[in-house]
């Protein structure tokens, strides 16, 4: 499985800035690893199997997926460059932010755009998505795509340690992850959803002062909220590109 990632990652680099958020959609729509984990959801929901056609994303989905993946790369690089990270090592984030939920590939659609609540049996398949994406991703001989394993299963950890798989706390985050974590979140809440509205800029703000230094690193909540209007302006500018403000 590592050499195949590593095959297609660089098969797909250009030179200059590497067109990364194509990876995570291209790669595991080729693999055929995708198959094997998808035969092992459907074996968890045996009690509730779902049509054919449900298990296959959508172009909806992927349009949408696209669309997030693209702005995560773009937000976590800004974040990082507020940290006081280096352009090159922002770079670096950047590369690997859109690979934090590969492993929704490996969730059936119809709970990926199930446009109620969950049941708790569906939310248990959903959390499997960080270890799914650790594991296709752990065995590359590319420091980049160990790093995305990394940020794939510790995107849901919380930094008051209530998050999801291992419950995480603080540093014991990495840093990549921590950023990853708060941009994936800005853009979902500010992003319309088969399930969801758009949120307005004030119910972001308050969304994440509760989760200062619960669900977020405080440190960087307060380098987002304090720099809002670059990452509002990065938003625009990506939504303007695409021709839809919710892609």
């Amino acid at each position: 499985m590592g050499e195949k990632l590593d095959h297609f990652y660089k098969s797909r680099k250009e030179e200059g800035e590497l067109q990364t958020t194509e990876i995570p959609i291209s790669m595991l729509m080729a693999l055929d690893q995708l198959t094997r984990l998808r035969e092992e959801v459907r074996e968890a929901t045996a009690a509730q199997p779902l049509r054919p056609e449900h298990d296959r994303k959508s172009l909806a989905a992927m349009k949408e997926l696209s669309g997030h993946l693209k702005r995560v790369a773009a937000f976590a690089k800004l974040l990082a460059l507020k940290t006081g990270m280096s352009e090159k090592e922002a770079n670096f984030v950047k590369q690997i932010s859109p690979m934090h939920d590969i492993g929704k590939w490996a969730i059936p659609e119809a709970i990926l755009q199930k446009p109620s609540a969950l049941t708790p049996t569906e939310w248990e398949i959903m959390k499997t998505h960080t270890s799914a994406g650790y594991d296709m991703l752990k065995d590359s001989k590319l420091d980049v795509l160990r790093m995305g394993a990394l940020v794939a299963v510790q995107h849901q950890e919380k930094f008051d340690g209530t998050g999801y798989p291992k419950g995480l706390r603080g540093e014991e985050i990495h840093i990549y992850s921590r950023i990853t974590t708060v941009v994936d979140v800005f853009d979902a809440l500010g992003s319309e959803r088969s399930y969801k509205q758009a949120w307005a800029v004030d119910d972001i703000i308050r969304y994440f002062q509760d989760g200062r230094g619960t669900h977020f690193d405080p440190i960087l909540v307060d380098l987002l909220l304090g720099n809002l209007d670059e990452f509002l302006a990065v938003r625009q500018t990506l939504s303007v590109a695409s021709g839809s403000h919710g892609e």
